[in-house]
């Protein structure tokens, strides 16, 4: 049976949440949306794509939200030390994951600063397979 960008979704959703991650973090795992003025640490997957071949191609996005705190490091308001942090505990979870039914890889990864909060995205690709 084809999968669609919803169990894709579920399964990094998963991966993360049995990996621990929501003991690092202050806030929530989401999928699709982060709550409207939300100030903690959250993680919010999404997905760009995923075709509809044999072997299923999808691209997703992990955002790890880290809120900015008052450090000033080279001009710049940032909170480096806990986007380490999250960084170091999603990372290993979303790295080279391979099961039965999908893999899932980082394709690449970005920190990005807004005027509210500074993110750390992951890129990922995931591959899922038909056979069922």
């Amino acid at each position: 049976m084809r999968q669609s960008d919803i169990e894709g979704k579920q399964w990094i959703f998963d991966a993360l949440k049995n990996g621990g991650v929501r003991n690092v973090i202050s806030g929530e795992i989401y999928k699709d949306f982060r709550p409207a003025g939300s100030v903690k640490e959250d993680i919010v997957i999404n997905s760009i794509t995923m075709n509809n071949t044999f072997l299923q191609t999808g691209a997703f996005n992990v955002n790890c939200y880290v809120p900015y705190l008052k450090v000033t490091i080279n001009s710049i308001t940032q909170n480096v030390p806990r986007l380490k942090a999250v960084k170091d505990a999603v990372k290993p979870l979303l790295e080279n994951k391979f099961t039965n039914n999908y893999n899932i890889d980082i394709e690449f990864s970005s920190t990005i600063m807004d005027e509210k909060d500074c993110y750390i995205n992951f890129r990922l690709k995931l591959n899922a397979f038909n056979n069922k």
